[in-house]
C-alpha cells in the first residue's frame, strides 16, 4: 500500500485520495444493484427457463429433456418448441424432411464416387465422409437436422468421419450451438465420428476469409454440402456468398448447395435463380448448376442446386 501511494506522489501510481476511494466498503451509489439484490437462479438451481433469454431457454430445454446422443429427439424438441414459443432457431416440418432427405441424397452421391475411385485406384485412401458448411448457422436447429443421416451412415461403414462446419457471427448464438451439438453427438463427438467446428468470425471478417481460414488451417478446402445464410440479407445475400464460394474454389463438382428464403416468383428468388443458371455468376462458363424449387409453405421456398464442372460430369 505505502509503495503504490509513494508512487502516486511521483505521478507514476494512485494517489491518495483515490486509494481511499478504492479502500472504501461503503456501497457505491452508482452500483446498478442495491444491498438486497440476489442474482438469478439457473435452471439447474430451479430458476425460470427464460431468466436469461430465448436462445438460453430453449438450449437449455433440449438439453434437459433429451439424453446425451441423440441428435434426431434434439433436432425434434428443439424445432417443436421453436414452433411453441414463436422462436427461430428451429425447422418447419416441411423444412425439416426436405434438409433431411438432401443430406441423405449428398451421402448416397458420395458413396457412389468413392466407390468409383477406390475401383479406379484401389492403392490409394479415398475419403469417405461429407464435409457440410452451415452459413448463418444460428443456435443449430439445421445443423442438428444434418446429423442424423450422418451418424446413421457412420454406424453402418467402418473408417468414416463427416466434417460440419457452423459459421455463426453472434457469440451468445455460436457456444449456445457448440454446447447444443455436442449434446446432441454425445460419444460420437468425442470418438470423431462426426467433427463439428463452431466458427465465430470477428464482425468485419468476411466470408472469403473464414472459407482461406478453413482451406488452410483446418484442412477444409471443399465441401459437399454448403447452407447459405438467409439473414444476411436474404436472397441478394445468398448471391454473394455464392459468389465467394465459388472465388474461393470451396465448391467441388457435385456439391449441393441448399438455400431457404422467398418463394419463386419473388424478385430477389428470380434473380437468384437467374444467377444459377448463368453458372453462378462465373463468367469462364466453368461451372452450371442444376436447381430444383421446392415450396415450403408461408410464402417460402428452398433452392437446391447441384454444381457441376462442365467437362467433369462423369
Amino acid at each position: 500500500l505505502a509503495a503504490l501511494v509513494g508512487k502516486g506522489r511521483q505521478g507514476g501510481g494512485v494517489e491518495g485520495g483515490e486509494m481511499r476511494t478504492l479502500l472504501d466498503s461503503s456501497p457505491d451509489p452508482r452500483d446498478p444493484h442495491d444491498e438486497n439484490f440476489e442474482p438469478r437462479l439457473g435452471v439447474d438451481e430451479g430458476g425460470d427457463l427464460w431468466a436469461f433469454g430465448k436462445t438460453h431457454a430453449a438450449l437449455h430445454h433440449v438439453i434437459g429433456n433429451v439424453p446425451s446422443g441423440n441428435a434426431t429427439a434434439a433436432a425434434d424438441l428443439l424445432d417443436a418448441f421453436s414452433a411453441m414459443h414463436s422462436l427461430s432457431f428451429g425447422l418447419t416440418d416441411p423444412s425439416a424432411q426436405l434438409l433431411d432427405s438432401v443430406v441423405r441424397q449428398a451421402l448416397a452421391a458420395e458413396a457412389q464416387e468413392a466407390q468409383r475411385l477406390a475401383a479406379a485406384t484401389p492403392d490409394v485412401h479415398v475419403y469417405r465422409g461429407l464435409r457440410i458448411l452451415v452459413l448463418g448457422a444460428g443456435l443449430g436447429g439445421r445443423t442438428l437436422r444434418c446429423l442424423p443421416p450422418l451418424l446413421e451412415m457412420a454406424a453402418q461403414t467402418e473408417d468414416m468421419a463427416h466434417d460440419v462446419v457452423s459459421i455463426e457471427y453472434d457469440s451468445d448464438l455460436s457456444f449456445s450451438n457448440l454446447q447444443l451439438v455436442s449434446h446432441a453427438l454425445g460419444e460420437d463427438h468425442r470418438g470423431g465420428v462426426v467433427r463439428h467446428l463452431p466458427m465465430m468470425p470477428g464482425d468485419e471478417t468476411t466470408l472469403d476469409e473464414s472459407l482461406e481460414s478453413l482451406r488452410d488451417n483446418y484442412d477444409l478446402p471443399t465441401f459437399h454440402m454448403v447452407l447459405l445464410d438467409e439473414n444476411d440479407l436474404g436472397r441478394g445475400g445468398q448471391q454473394q456468398q455464392l459468389m465467394s464460394l465459388l472465388n474461393s474454389g470451396a465448391l467441388r463438382n457435385g456439391t449441393i448447395i441448399h438455400a431457404e428464403g422467398s418463394m419463386a416468383g419473388n424478385p430477389e428468388t428470380d434473380r437468384y435463380l437467374d444467377m444459377l443458371g448463368q453458372g453462378g455468376g462465373d463468367r469462364s462458363g466453368k461451372h452450371k448448376f442444376e436447381s430444383h424449387v421446392t415450396d415450403l409453405g408461408g410464402g417460402r421456398a428452398a433452392v437446391v442446386s447441384k454444381m457441376r464442372v462442365r467437362g467433369d460430369e462423369l
